[in-house]
């Protein structure tokens, strides 16, 4: 018993230290800069959906030659892996319900205004707290409130349009929020775990 209570709490350890390199954060951060510039840029924004692979090969890039041969590969246990596929079922739940209650605003079936507002900040909310709360990702609770904040702020920018007209401008700053507090710990992680000639990582 003594033995699976200490394999859990390696796990859940082990789990934890995939967020320490902050490629999470980065890979969040730059998928909000490209949902930004496809705001800004609405009109050729079709050309520009392309760009959304960028994060996902910039990624898969960064975390196959540097992260990997650094922290190795882990398989985790079947809990971890339902644990993971509940936390997809209630995103894509909350996506449909946005997408949906997008849809019927448009039609004009309900009237816009703080109802919407509101529902729109409670699936952001439902959405970044399952992500910090099932992938134990606690930083995501911070972004949780800095994604809700720039929503607000890009609805007012579009409400009260003056020299900045684009609501896309406000998610530019949690982007960058994003990629800056990632890339101080992707340094921090490179930087304790640095890799030996023989290609292994060497923790000083």
């Amino acid at each position: 018993m003594k033995q699976n209570i200490n394999l859990m709490e390696l796990e859940k350890k082990t789990w934890r230290s995939i967020f320490i390199t902050g490629l999470v954060d980065i890979e969040i951060g730059l998928i909000f800069l490209v949902g930004s510039i496809c705001m800004i840029f609405s009109d050729i924004s079709y050309y520009l959906m392309p760009l959304y692979l960028v994060p996902l090969i910039l990624f898969f890039l960064v975390n196959k030659f540097t992260i990997v041969p650094r922290m190795g590969i882990v398989k985790f246990s079947r809990r971890r892996r339902r644990k993971n596929a509940f936390l997809v079922a209630v995103i894509t739940t909350s996506l449909i319900i946005l997408i949906v209650l997008t849809v019927v605003a448009k039609t004009n079936i309900i009237p816009k205004g703080l109802a919407s507002q509101l529902t729109v900040i409670a699936v952001i909310l439902i959405i970044c707290f399952s992500i910090a709360f099932f992938m134990n990702f606690t930083r995501m609770y911070f972004y949780a409130f800095l994604i809700t904040a720039s929503f607000i702020l890009s609805d007012i920018i579009r409400s009260h349009p003056g020299i900045i007209s684009k609501g896309g401008y406000a998610y530019l700053l949690s982007s960058a929020v994003m990629i800056i507090i990632g890339t101080i710990y992707l340094h921090r992680f490179l930087k304790k775990y640095p890799l030996s000639e023989k290609g292994g990582s060497t923790d000083k």
